[in-house]
């Protein structure tokens, strides 16, 4: 097997920071170290995007996508790869775009296409499925982000399999687990569909906790909050997260949805159990031993997992398990060598 030292990367960088960004700019700075040079194709947002993502113009669009493919083709014509890994979020306006740049592309590339989302819930309507088949057909391999969507993936190709996301180390080396369960951490937007609302409703029920809020609340639903046990930390550095995140018993996450939640999996790292919705890639980050699954838009659901991990021993053999798994399936050189692998042999 031939060994890949050279590859084109489409995927964006900030702005925004966070999601597929961050990603990019990680193996950006890890795969050289790894003896693979990156040629990367920004496709990240333009125009009126950049500050409010729903905000679509086509025309704005149209240019982007042409400059997509005017820099990919100018990497195959004057470089020495076909190896072309394309990050995509598979939503159909996307999915469009992505066949118009690499249907023309799949003679002159080997392309890796990249989901970076759940496949069964944003494929969902005939046009994405018709768009995607083509995806699956002309594209070497298609990677996916959890066993929901490789399953979806499956009934188009034989071709996929998972890749995770990564972390570049662990934040502790052991898990330290206190006797009490006294802090809990929430970390993201203060947003609904984050499922705050249930979390603030829940918090009545388990005045004892103590629950820090992380992130920026752009719409306020932490104003009326006044409850004593409700922490209001707002938004935070990387760093300063990770730093509290030490600090805490656990973490939870009741959102509507996910796609690899990079919280959770740093979570993990700092060796906390978690409690989370079935969203995404939850279910696989932490199986039934690293901690507590909760039905959505349920706070009742939400206390009775507080309840069950109150336990120190309990908590322990789930610090454990998350912590032992992130060394062992999602350490950047773990994940980028496997990338690597998969790159050879396309």
């Amino acid at each position: 097997m031939e060994s890949v030292n050279k590859l084109i990367l489409v995927s964006p960088l900030p702005p925004p920071i966070g999601g597929i960004s961050s990603w990019t700019q990680e193996v950006m700075e890890r795969m050289p170290q790894l003896g693979c040079e990156v040629l990367l194709v920004n496709s990240g947002i333009v125009g009126e995007r950049v500050n409010n993502d729903k905000k679509v113009n086509i025309a704005d669009e149209i240019k982007r996508a042409l400059a997509i493919k005017k820099k990919i083709k100018a990497f195959l014509k004057t470089e020495d790869t076909r190896t072309l890994h394309y990050n995509a979020s598979c939503f159909t306006m996307g999915l469009i775009r992505d066949t118009v740049i690499l249907f023309s592309l799949r003679k002159k590339a080997d392309i890796i296409y990249h989901c970076h989302c759940n496949l069964d819930t944003n494929v969902n309507n005939p046009v994405a499925k018709f768009f995607f088949k083509v995806i699956c057909r002309i594209s070497k391999k298609i990677l996916a982000l959890n066993a929901n969507s490789l399953s979806f993936a499956q009934k188009y190709t034989d071709k996929a399999l998972i890749i995770p996301n990564f972390i570049e180390k662990v934040c502790v080396d052991e898990a330290s687990v206190r006797q009490e369960l006294k802090d809990i951490a929430f970390v993201g937007r203060v947003t609904e569909d984050k499922g705050v609302l249930e979390l603030l409703e829940a918090s009545k029920g388990i005045e004892d906790i103590n629950i820090h809020i992380i992130g920026p609340d752009e719409n306020n639903l932490l104003g009326n909050c006044d409850a004593e046990n409700i922490i209001k930390v707002g938004p935070k550095s990387h760093d300063k997260v990770l730093e509290i995140l030490k600090n805490m018993d656990a973490l939870i996450l009741p959102s509507y949805s996910e796609g690899f939640p990079l919280v959770i999996l740093e979570a993990m790292a700092c060796g906390l159990p978690i409690i989370s919705t079935p969203v995404g890639s939850v279910p696989d980050m932490i199986e039934k031993e690293g901690g507590i699954l909760i039905k959505l838009k349920d706070s009742d659901s939400i206390k009775d997992a507080v309840e069950k991990i109150k336990p120190q021993d309990v908590r322990v053999k789930m610090a454990h398990h998350n912590l032992e798994k992130v060394k062992r399936e999602y350490l950047s050189e773990t994940v980028l060598k496997t990338l690597l692998e998969i790159y050879s042999e396309a």
